[in-house]
């Protein structure tokens, strides 16, 4: 009986071990992570400040797709990615309205693929990548010096999360109320980017 007892004493206490080194383990590899993304930022902020030698176009590309990066990651951390909370949008609009439809189509399907992979929000990508596309050609289209980029922005972010929650609901078999609070979300964070700093991003943008 003793021996018996000693035995199942050895095989708790091994599994006690287990259990904490895979905890340090996946600690580490977290710690690691984190580490990697704060390089990956430091990198990408001094990439994008020299971008601005070079072209005003440049920078702010690098800059949004930085800021896509950053936003990525913190609302994909807490959770806030699952309820619609992005800058995708904003910053493909900004993108094509001064810049043109190709920046504006490069911006939505980069920014969108940085911004998926970074919240891990990956399951949507066959439909929020063509329909970013299609956001950053008709901005580009319809931008240019001179436009109302609080009324363009507002119809186009309104447009976009309206097809985006019904393709959710109708191919991805999401459901509606998820669907509309996900657009909702997206769609009312979008009106406030617009209406409070998009003039004066757009002024420095042109």
């Amino acid at each position: 009986m003793e021996e018996k007892s000693k035995m199942e004493q050895y095989k708790h206490h091994g599994r006690l071990s287990t259990k904490r080194e895979n905890n340090e383990n996946r600690k580490n590899k977290n710690q690691l992570f984190q580490k990697r993304n704060i390089i990956l930022i430091i990198f990408a902020i001094i990439a994008s400040a020299l971008l601005f030698l070079v072209s005003k176009s440049f920078f702010f590309i690098a800059l949004f797709l930085l800021i896509n990066l950053v936003f990525g990651l913190i609302a994909g951390s807490i959770g806030f990615s699952s309820i619609g909370v992005e800058v995708v949008t904003f910053s493909t609009i900004m993108t094509g309205a001064a810049f043109g439809p190709g920046a504006g189509i490069f911006m939505g399907i980069a920014g969108r693929l940085i911004e998926a992979f970074s919240s891990k929000r990956i399951h949507s990508l066959v439909i929020t990548l063509p329909l970013y596309a299609a956001v950053g050609f008709v901005a580009g289209i319809l931008g240019g010096a001179g436009t109302n980029i609080v009324l363009l922005g507002i119809i186009i972010s309104i447009v976009y999360v309206i097809i985006a929650g019904f393709s959710a609901a109708l191919i991805l078999g999401a459901r509606p109320g998820k669907a509309v609070m996900f657009s909702l979300a997206s769609g009312v964070l979008n009106v406030l980017f617009f209406i409070s700093i998009a003039p004066a991003v757009f002024k420095l943008m042109i």
